[in-house]
């Protein structure tokens, strides 16, 4: 039985730069529309495929889910998904951080990710060259290392309640077993 935990909301930031990156391919369409309204074919094809991006943007923004299920940690966030057995954490040093006190987590760079101001998905290296996985939508963020070298960073929406239960699951797993 899978096991969810909720995802902190966006901040309003990360809402607004969704809203105004909608409002300029909608913009962009309509100029589009009007400049190719000769060929109302194409322009209607051009419409067409904005509103789709759009579209595609937006539920890939609104997709973020966190759930222990099977013994492995997936989390779903916009274009990408994540699927970690909770014996490939490295619980001894997992922790609750806040990303504004501590720089070193927050994504740098972006080899595959969304990145939105307040909303970060996917693929990041940190200022020290860590490689990270993130899903983060708040401040407060739960650091699960990794066995393997990267570090997740997750908001979810009670850190502490996601770490206690893979902390659990992790003791109820085979190396627990004498």
């Amino acid at each position: 039985m899978p096991t969810e935990f909720a995802v902190a909301p966006p901040p309003k930031r990360a809402r607004i730069t969704m809203g105004v990156i909608c409002a300029m391919l909608l913009l962009m369409a309509a100029g589009l529309a009007v400049a190719l309204a000769g060929r109302p074919a194409l322009a209607a094809l051009v419409v067409a495929l904005h509103l789709g991006l759009m579209g595609a943007l937006v539920l890939a923004y609104r997709r973020r889910r966190i759930r222990i299920q099977d013994g492995c940690l997936q989390v779903a966030a916009t274009l990408y998904t994540l699927r970690v057995p909770v014996a490939a954490l490295e619980l001894e040093g997992a922790r609750v951080a806040r990303l504004e006190q501590d720089r070193s987590l927050q994504p740098f760079l972006k080899p595959n990710g969304f990145s939105i101001p307040g909303f970060h998905a996917g693929h990041f290296r940190s200022r020290g060259g860590t490689r990270l996985w993130a899903l983060i939508t708040a401040d407060r963020v739960l650091v699960l290392p990794q066995r393997e070298g990267r570090t997740l960073v997750l908001s979810p929406e009670r850190p502490d309640a996601l770490l206690q239960a893979l902390r659990q699951l992790a003791g109820r797993g085979p190396q627990a077993v004498r």
